[in-house]
């Protein structure tokens, strides 16, 4: 019989957003806007496990009191206005393949 393969959900939260600056921690509701996204990750039934690839201590705080894993601080490179999502899902899924 075939393995499940396992299904990692990423969710990238770059703190230095120029159009709306801090916009992934500003609370809408009752909470943070990243809170949001990790409340909708958290009832997909496929995704075996969640993080968030931030480049901000004050980022990873705020996710991890939602109970997501933040198992790193994005390096600098991937955080800048040049760097692509593909970019910052490709370093977590090496980060996660090394550390895992």
């Amino acid at each position: 019989m075939a393995k499940k393969p396992k299904v990692l959900g990423i969710i990238p939260a770059r703190s230095g957003s120029k159009g709306i600056p801090g916009k992934n921690i500003a609370v809408i509701g009752s909470k943070p806007l990243i809170a949001w996204t990790i409340e909708i990750a958290k009832q997909a039934k496929n995704l075996d496990k969640i993080i968030v690839s931030t480049d901000s201590e004050k980022y990873a705080s705020i996710c991890k009191n939602y109970n997501v894993e933040v198992p790193f601080l994005r390096p600098p490179e991937l955080s800048s206005d040049e760097a692509t999502s593909e970019d910052v899902v490709i370093h977590a899924l090496m980060w996660m393949k090394k550390n895992e």
